[in-house]
């Protein structure tokens, strides 16, 4: 009976690590466009990436150079159907519509992202697989950011940000639902009101990270993460 049984058990066993495996895999994929895409946005953003042509905003030739060279690198690593369908097709709706997007934005780099990452990086908006499911919100203690975390470590959780390597901040969890995680550092205050500390949003799906000061509650997107994978 025992023998029975043990071709099927370790055959789930072996689909389960090979699901988990193929998870990780699409995520370090996706995880590594991130960057590529982050990179990008900073590169675009160094000297002012749009002009004025024929009545409308456009990207300088230099951003939208950047901007193709990105696409090029993501549709060479397959990150997804999505980049090949721009890089093919709809180049100019996009440059277009990141050039609008740049104009009205207070921060370039924000805005980069925010027209990018959903089209080329869909998991960092909808729960990837292996993220926890629906429901399942009370498990997140780590999401993912292009080259850095947010992980909770005992009662504190704990940034490991891209722009300060080799530095943390540490933040006290105020509450989390369904949808994020609120994050407070009583540490970093708004200039001149030393009872308005900072807070962060961390998506538990997949998202906007946010950030805002106490009072009043503004939401500000600075990044996109994913829930780590188990």
């Amino acid at each position: 009976m025992r023998k029975r049984f043990r071709a099927p058990l370790l055959l789930v066993v072996l689909c389960g690590a090979a699901r988990l495996s193929q998870a990780q895999d699409v995520a370090a994929q996706q995880d590594a466009a991130l960057k590529r895409i982050e990179a990008t946005a900073a590169d675009i953003c160094q000297t002012v990436p749009i002009e004025q042509k024929n009545g409308q905003v456009t990207l300088t030739a230099g951003a939208s150079a950047k901007l193709d060279g990105l696409l090029r690198k993501l549709v060479g690593a397959d990150v997804s159907v999505e980049v090949s369908t721009v890089s093919n097709s709809s180049r100019g709706v996009l440059q277009a519509d990141l050039a609008k997007t740049i104009e009205k934005g207070n921060d370039c780099k924000v805005s980069v992202l925010k027209t990018l990452v959903p089209l080329m990086v869909p998991s960092f908006i909808q729960p990837p697989v292996g993220s926890p499911p629906s429901g399942g919100f009370a498990s997140v203690n780590e999401v993912i950011t292009a080259n850095g975390s947010f992980k909770k470590q005992g009662d504190r959780w704990i940034e490991y940000p891209p722009y300060a390597p080799g530095s943390y901040f540490m933040f006290t969890e105020v509450s989390r639902d369904s949808n994020q995680i609120i994050l407070s550092d009583p540490s970093r205050q708004k200039p001149g009101d030393a009872n308005n500390p900072m807070l962060v949003r961390l998506p538990t799906h997949g998202g906007a990270v946010q950030w805002s000061y106490t009072n009043p509650v503004v939401w500000m997107d600075f990044t996109f993460a994913r829930p780590a994978l188990n």
